[in-house]
């Protein structure tokens, strides 16, 4: 179950990554990549929670990748309004 939940994180943070570039280098720019990838995150999560969040032994493994591909392990680049990793 683990191996699965971080496969589709890494699988939805590279289609972010790479479908949409400029707005990625534009939400680092304003150290805020949730703002500039909302559209594409929201959906992810919530599709994280409804197929992966199914066990209390469950990491957020979405947040994680968040946080180690597009914000370069900075957490704060993510933005203010970033809801934060799935509880």
């Amino acid at each position: 179950m683990h191996l699965a939940a971080q496969r589709f994180a890494r699988v939805k943070v590279a289609e972010m990554r790479l479908g949409k570039p400029d707005a990625l280098r534009s939400g680092r720019k304003e150290r805020n990549i949730y703002a500039s990838l909302q559209p594409q995150i929201d959906p992810a999560r919530e599709k994280f929670r409804e197929r992966h969040m199914t066990t209390p032994t469950m990491v957020d493994y979405l947040h994680l990748e968040l946080v180690r591909s597009l914000a370069d392990d900075d957490a704060i680049l993510l933005g203010p309004n970033y809801p934060g990793p799935l509880v």
